[in-house]
């Protein structure tokens, strides 16, 4: 199945060619912005966006939560592809208001809801208790390309199982591309610490190294990872 076009300030993306890289150099409201990673897309979020069209079960007719949204361009694409309800949430500034900007040029409106949301344990459960009860449940989680540091790693996962107590058939869809041995590692380790089995849906070529850095997709090896209780 094929979504209609996303645009993220002015890239379209589709499934048989999204486009990572996009820039805010020229956004009048986002001075001094453009080499910030939360503002642009990235790989992993295009090999888990034509993941989940492939599979549209997970996403058609469901509550979905994105967490470290960037400029909202899985949240986007999953609003598209049909789910019930939409929660993107990020918690800088600029991400916000980049993300209600992209909103308005892609017209989500009834269903898309964009939300700040720290992570960590006592963070995620605050949040969920302030949204009405019948709002506190998500079928799907999404996130990609948003661990960088070892340090953010346990906060990520206390607000990923912070959600999915609620939901415990819930499953969380995580894109990561390696840069960071301890990062790559910690990932595998703190999900298992706190009850959870993983498979990883990376096709066989988004595991490779390539040396050639210029290519579309990148370099460095993206996994696109199944998380759910064990």
């Amino acid at each position: 199945r094929q979504f209609s076009s996303v645009t993220i300030m002015g890239i379209a993306a589709r499934e048989e060619a999204i486009r990572p890289g996009g820039s805010v150099e020229d956004m009048p409201d986002a001075p001094g912005l453009a080499h910030s990673v939360g503002i642009r897309t990235w790989p992993p979020q295009e090999y888990l966006a034509n993941l989940l069209v492939k599979e549209s079960e997970h996403i058609l007719k469901k509550r979905c939560l994105e967490l470290g949204s960037g400029v909202g361009f899985l949240s986007l694409a999953m609003w598209k592809l049909g789910a019930k309800k939409v929660v993107c949430t990020e918690v800088a500034v600029a991400c916000l208001r980049l993300i209600h900007l992209n909103a308005a040029v892609n017209g989500a409106t009834r269903g898309f809801e964009v939300s700040s949301l720290r992570w960590g344990q006592q963070e995620a459960e605050q949040w969920l208790d302030q949204r009405p009860r019948s709002e506190q449940k998500f079928d799907t989680i999404l996130s990609s390309d948003v661990l960088y540091a070892e340090k953010n790693v346990e906060p990520f996962f206390e607000t990923v199982t912070a959600c999915l107590a609620r939901t415990p058939e819930a499953r969380l869809f995580m894109g990561h591309c390696e840069r960071n041995p301890t990062v790559d590692k910690a990932i595998l380790t703190v999900s298992a610490s706190v009850g959870l089995a993983v498979v990883d849906r990376a096709e066989p070529d988004m595991l490779k190294r390539n040396p050639n850095k210029q290519l579309h997709v990148g370099w460095m090896p993206v996994h696109c990872y199944e998380f759910r209780w064990a």
